[in-house]
């Protein structure tokens, strides 16, 4: 189990990366303080870091980890849905960037909307995934991560 864990962390610690680049691209774009340009840079960069960790995960060896194959689908899932979460928030940058308006009011922006909803199901994954992940990786001391790092 052990040598199957680790490599898993590794993936983990990687969508971690591009969740803290998501976060602080939409915060800043939504403050204000960061061009919608780049932005919608830094989204895409996330977007294919969030691709090439899917990609990867297909190498991934789960066959001694109890519900592994689960929970890696579980991980996909939540990555996938976190893709469709950036994919709605690059609409709202340019939305922004389209109307030269700072800030968009994100209440009516169907772009910002639809990437909230891709987020909420993107949440929804990640529990059930960490709901597999945290027991095991405590029980062989790898980290543990709460569903808002990832």
């Amino acid at each position: 189990e052990q040598s199957e864990l680790t490599p898993i962390t590794a993936v983990i610690q990687q969508s971690v990366s591009a969740r803290n680049t998501v976060v602080s691209s939409t915060q800043q774009v939504g403050k204000c303080t960061m061009a919608p340009s780049t932005g919608i840079r830094l989204m895409n960069q996330a977007i294919n870091q969030r691709r090439a960790i899917i990609d990867s995960m297909r190498s991934l060896s789960v066959a001694a980890i109890p519900g592994g194959q689960t929970m890696l689908a579980d991980l996909r899932h939540a990555l996938q849905q976190s893709i469709a979460a950036d994919q709605g928030f690059i609409g709202w940058m340019q939305d922004i960037q389209n109307t030269a308006t700072c800030p968009v009011n994100t209440s009516s922006d169907s772009s910002y909307q639809a990437g909230i909803r891709a987020s909420a199901r993107a949440v929804k994954a990640k529990k059930e995934f960490l709901a597999i992940w945290n027991p095991i990786a405590s029980q062989f001391g790898q980290p543990t991560f709460p569903a808002s790092e990832i």
